[in-house]
């Protein structure tokens, strides 16, 4: 009796040991499968095409040297999961990831040959295989078996499908059929015949022993082809028409050419990687395709006519070009080319001169002249001087001084002084803060590190931004990022300047008779069609740019040195602005004759206040300036005074270690009142130079404290002592010419 309560009090404790051992152990297998159930997100290669469908590049997640492709289907097209079930896993819609009878039959294969025949992979093993390569081991087999249970339960069949469907390889480093279907067929995978779908389905058994590209790889390929259609005929899944048309069909197959990028293209390809990069989460999945604004027989023909160009002007010193066409209509960018030569080490071809901050000239002027405007610092009216007594240190880029001329007369012939006078009305801080607005800078620097320079080319701007901003010009004071592709993400359009101050700016900088006397008539700035044009030489001619907008198109030009050398005599107006030309008539040989008179009229219209920009004459211009020039040589025998014009008392001056030090000068200037016949320059007591009127003459900085006065040998008279001082920091404080 005793034994039998012993054994009784054992009865009736095991069963809560066994319960929670068999809870403990049933949980741990749960956590265990939840934990190998995940699919890793792979992120789909992105096929990057022109405007019209051509290819431009790829962007394959890590890098140009990754396998390509995972193009999600959704929805699977139906004859393809028909087909891959049929022949992959035929039990697929049943099993619970592993397939008993499969494993059944594999064994006794493998057990009969003495070898591994076959491996009874369902699709969920052959999922978690893709996404977790593993030697074939009995023990990897049997984690695989788990994970492909783990992820079928958790995921569901058409999940595995799909995932299937994006992973598997397809031979030449491709992954997916989707991909597959585009980069040998040219065609969606919904688009995909029997034939094709059997030709493609073959291939991931043996991605490089039936590569399509391969003459041995085809054959064997297309023998496993034919097979396939005859298992997916005995199942019923096509008529027998339809089997003997594709058994057919299969041999005939022409393959795709690979795509090819075009070397013109090279910087534009490296700029949709690092964009779609960096969307890249933003971006839908299913945008396998982003169709872009680029024209590719367009870039072609610019890269060709820059290539020229650069030949040309070459013995003068120019070294590269970058050139970016703007479709205004649609808003993106329709040309990108960041030099003539991505390969050309000797020009530095490798650099995408698009993207590198150079100083811009003087094509900053008319958003500076904008922003007076807006501010009413000036009107349509006004009047600016062109006089020696404003100067200031710089210089107009003939040397020549025209007085008080009309503010339209003055943008348009881009005089350098009524610009400087014009930024010290405006205020150096406003100005800065409208060039960030408008993208030039993010504060990188003080405002007073550029100081009055940023009306010549101070401010050092890439061609990108510098683009972006001339935009505003076309969307009506709209300050409205371009795009580089559709659906690419853009922040909202922000107002800057009232439609009518752009109009005013459209229509000084798209008219000849204005540019007078600075520009002659009938040269590269002047077309017979509806175009504003702004040029910029920077100092030393180092870069020579041409911005020319119209209704329909925005061209942004400009060519230099790489190693930022000066060029001779190579400038705005004569060098990038005849390039500019050439693009822009290419750009409009088939709008020309349509542009009608209300688009000519929306693009001259002036302001009601506004006089003509014909009512100032190029005589009248001529006479000012020989005005001036005789009133200045004209000596006087009455008592002179004289009066340091430049450099200003108290002035600091940073030399730019990019530039030659022989370049590195400051004006000296004067006026006197009378005129005599000569005066003398002492810098820190010294003689330096005799001159003649109009008394101005070079010297070359030199770091330190410097005082400088002017005397008048004929007369005894000093003017009073202006003292300055260089400093030897680096600087982009150039003075522009053009």
């Amino acid at each position: 009796m005793c034994e039998l309560h012993r054994i009784n009090k054992r009865v009736h404790r095991y069963p809560l040991g066994v319960i929670l051992c068999l809870a403990s152990t049933g949980l741990l297998i749960l956590l265990t499968m939840v934990c190998m159930s995940g699919l890793s997100a792979q992120k789909p290669t992105r096929i990057v095409v022109d405007r019209y469908g051509e290819f431009i590049c790829e962007v394959r997640d890590g890098g140009v040297d990754a396998e390509a492709g995972y193009w999600p289907l959704n929805p699977v097209p139906p004859r393809i999961a028909a087909t891959v079930t049929a022949i992959e896993d035929r039990r697929f819609h049943f099993h619970p990831g592993v397939d008993p009878v499969a494993i059944v039959r594999a064994l006794i294969q493998n057990g009969r040959s003495g070898y591994i025949v076959s491996g009874a992979s369902t699709l969920a093993m052959q999922v978690t295989r893709l996404q977790h390569p593993a030697d074939r081991t009995i023990r990897n087999k049997l984690i695989e078996m788990l994970k492909a249970s783990a992820i079928t339960i958790r995921h569901g069949r058409a999940r595995i499908m799909d995932e299937y469907l994006r992973r598997a390889p397809y031979g030449n480093g491709i992954r997916g059929i989707g991909y597959a279907a585009w980069i040998y067929f040219g065609k969606p995978a919904e688009d995909l015949s029997w034939a094709e779908i059997a030709f493609l389905s073959a291939i991931p058994q043996q991605p490089n022993g039936m590569n399509p590209r391969t003459g041995s790889g085809r054959v064997r390929l297309v023998r496993r082809a034919r097979r396939i259609i005859e298992i997916i005929g005995d199942k019923g899944l096509i008529t027998k028409e339809e089997a003997g048309r594709a058994w057919n069909q299969v041999a005939e197959i022409v393959l795709q050419p690979r795509p090819v990028q075009h070397p013109e293209t090279v910087h534009a390809s490296l700029r949709y990687r690092r964009l779609l990069k960096e969307c890249g989460n933003i971006l839908p999945e299913n945008m396998t395709i982003v169709r872009t604004g680029i024209d590719l027989h367009l870039q072609s023909d610019v890269a060709e006519q820059a290539r020229l160009c650069v030949s040309t002007w070459g013995d003068s010193g120019a070294g590269n070009a970058a050139i970016m066409v703007i479709d205004v209509r649609k808003n993106a960018v329709a040309v990108s080319l960041g030099s003539t030569d991505y390969f050309d080490e000797t020009r530095a071809g490798a650099i995408d001169f698009t993207c590198v901050k150079r100083s811009p000239g003087s094509t900053l002027k008319p958003f500076l002249y904008a922003l007076a405007m807006e501010n009413g610092i000036i009107d349509p009216d006004s009047r600016l001087p062109d006089r020696l007594t404003h100067a200031g240190g710089f210089r107009n880029f003939d040397g020549i001084w025209l007085g008080d001329i009309p503010v339209h007369r003055a943008l348009a012939s881009s005089r350098n002084i009524p610009a400087v006078e014009l930024l010290r009305r405006t205020g150096v801080h406003r100005t800065f803060g409208c060039f960030a607005d408008l993208g030039f800078h993010q504060y990188e620097k003080e405002c007073d590190h550029y100081g009055l320079g940023m009306a010549v080319g101070g401010l050092p701007v890439a061609m990108d931004r510098l683009v972006s901003a001339f935009l505003v010009f076309t969307n009506k004071g709209w300050l409205k990022e371009y795009r580089w592709y559709e659906e690419q993400p853009v922040p909202p359009a922000e107002r800057l300047f009232s439609e009518k101050t752009v109009q005013w700016i459209n229509r000084t900088l798209s008219d000849p008779m204005a540019r007078l006397p600075s520009f002659p008539r009938m040269g590269h700035l002047e077309y017979d069609y509806p175009v504003a044009v702004k040029t910029g030489t920077s100092e030393g001619c180092r870069d020579a740019w041409t911005i020319a907008w119209s209704p329909d198109y925005l061209t942004a030009v400009w060519l230099g040195r790489p190693d930022g050398q000066p060029m001779h005599n190579v400038s705005g107006y004569r060098a990038s602005a005849e390039l500019a030309r050439v693009i822009m008539d290419r750009l409009h040989e088939n709008r020309r004759s349509l542009l009608n008179d209300r688009e000519s009229a929306a693009w001259f219209t002036p302001h009601d206040a506004a006089k003509s920009v014909v009512e100032v004459t190029l005589q009248e211009s001529i006479d000012t300036g020989i005005r001036l020039t005789n009133s200045i040589r004209e000596p006087n025998p009455s008592e002179p005074t004289a009066r340091i014009i430049s450099p200003e008392s108290g002035a600091i001056y940073i030399i730019d270690p990019d530039v030659p030090h022989s370049n590195s000068t400051l004006l000296l200037s004067a006026d006197i009142e009378p005129a005599v016949p000569a005066v003398t320059w002492d810098v820190d007591g010294v003689a330096y130079a005799t001159v003649e009127p109009p008394y101005s003459t070079e010297w070359q900085l030199i770091p330190g404290h410097h005082r400088v006065r002017l005397r008048i040998p004929s007369v005894g008279s000093i003017s009073e002592t202006v003292s300055i001082e260089v400093r030897g920091n680096v600087s982009s404080d150039s003075r522009d010419h053009l």
